[in-house]
């Protein structure tokens, strides 16, 4: 198979990416519209904005335009200064907690208080009492609230609310279909004369907890806001109609706007983008044929390589700053061997929740990571499937993509932040 078919040029069109923004902006502003005139239904409850996040958001979409991320922000009137983080002791390890998931514990009030401020809330289960205690669900208040909302707000919409763009095409249709924490929006359009064009929107409820006022990040005091978002965790043994997913965002969104300024960082977002190409394109290539795509495609996810591209961000741009990276070939080369290393431990800390490089990297970080375990992003993959992911890392991945090593082999002090990254994710067995 010839090679420019699986990466080629790892840009999309520019003027399509364009459209296609203002065609998921337009049906955005239209839902949030719309979900506010309905929010009043739900006594207490009020959507304040869209918040846009991923790959589109932070540049590193590759090769078509076509997904846009959003967390829908929205708050319980009379309920911000009550509502409290809690976190989850875990069952394994004593004195330590679940990284990542919490529980959001109301204080301060009674259900029968709850049933007048927020009755319609109340009746929807949003509101669960366990062992005296009060919590949001957010199984409830995903499924019946923001769900059903959204589904009206895309009924409610018509080709008369919208712009030039829906007007002018032959078909305009919104569907929608659930997967937790987001809400899958697909927009179909077809205009005369030209392909179709499917752009999915997801949309992610997000309860904004509180906002970080200590973490810098080079010299820069970044007021991340911390969410949560309804993401429940089936199979588990918590009470999983009450699971709030913490989400990293804020971090994110902050470092990523930095590494813009950054020849190094913007290397090592070309390398990331360089093997995301590849992922999308071997699937869609796979797909096409009726086979299934290398190993290392279907057992990794783009978060599991952003997560690689921040550890490498730490590594090489921070702990050891005076190191030099020249290309992104260079930076691909890094990359690779960052994710062979993360295969053969078998192990993908989450680089915000309970990493020292964090800590390190951002003055001021949470100090309650501490206590918590370390959350293994490969934690339901299969020891099986992730040796073969590795294994297909060599057979597919490299070969494919006509890698030759970065040009010239790796530095000696590079080589040993790699080495030193092993180091750490072996570190000891108290994982998530």
């Amino acid at each position: 198979m010839d090679n420019f078919f699986l990466i080629g040029n790892i840009d999309f069109d520019r003027t399509d990416f364009a459209e296609s923004r203002q065609v998921a902006d337009e049906v955005m502003d239209l839902i949030l519209h719309d979900l506010r005139r309905q929010s009043p239904q739900y006594k207490g409850l009020r959507i304040d904005s869209y918040i846009r996040q991923g790959s589109s958001r932070d540049g590193l979409k590759v090769w078509k335009a076509d997904e846009f991320d959003s967390m829908l922000e929205f708050h319980i009137e009379g309920l911000e200064k009550r509502v409290e983080r809690m976190y989850i002791a875990s069952p394994l390890v004593s004195g330590k907690n679940i990284p990542g998931f919490c529980y959001l514990q109301i204080t301060g009030t009674t259900p029968e208080n709850l049933r007048k401020s927020c009755p319609e809330l109340f009746e929807e289960g949003v509101f669960q009492s366990k062992a005296g205690q009060i919590f949001i669900s957010s199984k409830r208040l995903y499924e019946r609230v923001f769900y059903s909302m959204v589904d009206k707000a895309i009924h409610n919409l018509t080709i008369e609310d919208a712009s030039t763009i829906f007007r002018n095409a032959e078909t305009f249709r919104l569907t929608q279909n659930w997967n937790p924490p987001a809400i899958n929006v697909t927009i179909e359009l077809k205009f005369s004369g030209k392909p179709a064009k499917v752009i999915d929107l997801d949309l992610v409820p997000a309860f904004c907890l509180s906002l970080d006022k200590t973490t810098r990040y080079k010299d820069c005091l970044l007021n991340c806001p911390i969410h949560a978002v309804c993401k429940w965790i089936d199979g588990e043994d918590f009470n999983q109609d009450l699971i709030w997913s913490a989400k990293s965002t804020g971090y994110e969104i902050h470092i990523l706007d930095v590494a813009r300024d950054d020849q190094r960082t913007l290397f090592i977002m070309t390398a990331l983008r360089i093997v995301k190409t590849y992922f999308v394109k071997t699937t869609q290539i796979a797909k096409a044929g009726s086979f299934l795509p290398p190993q290392i495609v279907t057992v990794l996810k783009s978060y599991h390589l952003k997560q690689i591209a921040f550890y490498m961000i730490y590594y090489i741009c921070h702990k050891y700053k005076h190191f030099k990276l020249y290309s992104a070939e260079k930076a691909l080369s890094y990359f690779i061997a960052f994710l062979d290393k993360a295969l053969e431990a078998k192990r993908l800390p989450h680089f915000f929740f309970t990493s020292s490089a964090a800590r390190d990297m951002l003055p001021g970080f949470p100090e309650q990571s501490r206590t918590q375990q370390r959350y293994n992003l490969f934690r339901k993959i299969p020891s099986e499937a992730l040796a073969k992911a590795k294994q297909s890392l060599s057979d597919n991945l490299i070969l494919n993509v006509a890698f030759s090593g970065g040009g010239g082999g790796r530095d000696d002090e590079l080589t040993s932040a790699i080495q030193d990254f092993g180091n750490a994710i072996l570190g000891d067995d108290d994982y998530f």
